[in-house]
């Protein structure tokens, strides 16, 4: 298996497939990364408190679990180089 970098020192919690085919992952600081082809960027906006689960809504939008209960980021879900 081959080791990627990644952008942060904290442990990735969960990973899902968007509507779009790309690859979204959660950590447990609440930073969220989607894979793009020069591989995976920051999520513009992130949930800043640690996440165990996430998934895409029907609606497009994201629903994260975590130790604060559920929370809802709203699509689209643009990555901070975009």
């Amino acid at each position: 298996a081959e080791v990627l970098p990644t952008l942060t020192p904290v442990s990735f919690s969960d990973a899902s497939v968007l509507n779009d085919g790309r690859v979204l992952l959660a950590n447990q600081a609440g930073g969220l990364f989607a894979s793009a082809p020069s591989g995976f960027t920051p999520v513009s906006e992130s949930l800043r408190k640690p996440v165990s689960g996430i998934v895409q809504a029907a609606d497009g939008s994201l629903v994260a679990a975590g130790f604060s209960g559920l929370s809802r980021l709203p699509q689209p879900i643009v990555s901070a180089s975009e």
